[in-house]
């Protein structure tokens, strides 16, 4: 009897109108497009969700590269992909995690002066649709002028994903 080696093959993407036109040639490593939407994992403690004037908003720690989790870059979650509800679960804090919900597009322009790009990571062993920009990643000893123009970026990022929060986990809000 022969033994078949088997082939690690990208997942398809989840079913929706714009996903049905590409369906037979739209994996996860397809390239990224600026209409789609990414997902990212929002930690529920103060340091990362903070509520001022009634409203909840996204600090910009959450987009900043850290030095025990972003060796490749920050990661997302491409939504065509994966649901909400599934990042939040997936979120290994243990105060749980809301998520928020980012246009491409948007991210780009948030972040001009860096040159931002967002490239598909498939990962067959953890959530579908995992996405990272390199540019967001950690890099001990960059220029400060390098650290600034991330610490901007990730303001502007905080500012989108606070009108973006999508899914708060029952019983967190």
């Amino acid at each position: 009897m022969a033994i078949r080696p088997t082939i690690a093959r990208a997942r398809r993407s989840r079913l929706r109108l714009r996903v049905l036109i590409r369906w037979l040639w739209y994996f996860e490593s397809s390239e990224i497009s600026h209409d789609e939407f990414l997902l990212r994992a929002v930690p529920n403690t103060a340091h990362y969700i903070e509520q001022a004037m009634g409203h909840w908003t996204v600090a910009p720690a959450n987009f900043q590269p850290d030095a025990k989790r972003d060796q490749d870059g920050t990661s997302f979650f491409r939504e065509d992909f994966c649901t909400p509800k599934r990042v939040a679960a997936e979120c290994k804090h243990p105060a749980g995690a809301w998520v928020v919900r980012l246009r491409v597009a948007e991210m780009l322009g948030a972040c001009p002066d860096l040159q931002l790009d967002v490239i598909p990571d498939p990962d067959l062993n953890g959530l579908p649709g995992h996405a990272i920009p390199p540019m967001l990643k950690y890099v001990s000893g960059r220029p400060k002028a390098e650290k600034r123009r991330i610490k901007d970026c990730s303001q502007g990022l905080a500012r989108l994903a606070s009108k973006g929060i999508c899914y708060i986990p029952p019983g967190l809000r």
